[in-house]
């Protein structure tokens, strides 16, 4: 058989590949004498197509090669047992498969928030470069249930002085703050006061000015 009346060289091995041994002589001889026919009546183009067609619609269970040797799970059969099982379970116990499936999905629900919010608050400032080296001070008291980041004004400069573990250190006051005019709307600013150490602890970029000097002196 020469290419010109051959079909598809792909097409056809995959047919020999996934065809059981036991049926490819068979089948194979009922898919040449169609091409065959095809090829004569309506040309070489469509006779492929048609071949490619019915390869595709031949690759289904029973049809199919066994996975293991002779050794020949109906893994189809099987699962359209099972599936056909639950639909009849649900159709017949509606409440109770309504308790189940709504349950279930509010559980999954429930889970994904959850693993949502944790991979949240783990992607916050993750952009500094000194992240695994940088540590926030909590103040924590018998009088208060939970530790509060905060800490006395003086104790930045004490750990910087007398630690010699602590590289640098910086602090954070909440204070700036009121409404600005912000091309001709009136809009609510809050910030914070920082010292110059600020951003040898943190990488936050400036949309104008020099950090080496943003924070040296007032104003």
């Amino acid at each position: 058989m020469n290419d010109i009346t051959s079909p598809p060289k792909f097409w056809h091995r995959f047919f020999r590949w996934f065809c059981h041994p036991d049926l490819l002589p068979g089948v194979e001889g009922d898919l040449m004498e169609l091409y065959n026919e095809r090829l004569g009546k309506s040309g070489r183009s469509k006779a492929n197509r048609r071949f490619i067609i019915d390869v595709l619609l031949l690759f289904r269970p029973g049809i199919i090669r066994p996975m293991e040797g002779s050794y020949h799970l109906n893994s189809y059969g099987m699962f359209r047992n099972y599936l056909k099982v639950g639909l009849r379970n649900i159709l017949k116990y509606k409440a109770f498969s309504l308790i189940n499936v709504f349950g279930l999905a509010v559980a999954m629900s429930v889970c994904m928030l959850v693993i949502l919010m944790l991979a949240d608050q783990r992607s916050y400032d993750q952009f500094h470069s000194k992240k695994d080296r940088i540590y926030r001070i909590l103040t924590d008291s018998d009088k208060f249930r939970q530790a509060y980041a905060t800490s006395p004004y003086s104790l930045a400069d004490v750990l910087r002085a007398e630690y010699p573990s602590v590289e640098t250190s910086t602090r954070l006051m909440p204070g700036v703050g009121g409404d600005v005019i912000y091309k001709e709307k009136l809009l609510e600013m809050r910030g914070y006061f920082a010292q110059p150490e600020f951003f040898e602890v943190f990488d936050f970029e400036l949309q104008k000015g020099n950090k080496l000097s943003a924070l040296s002196s007032p104003n």
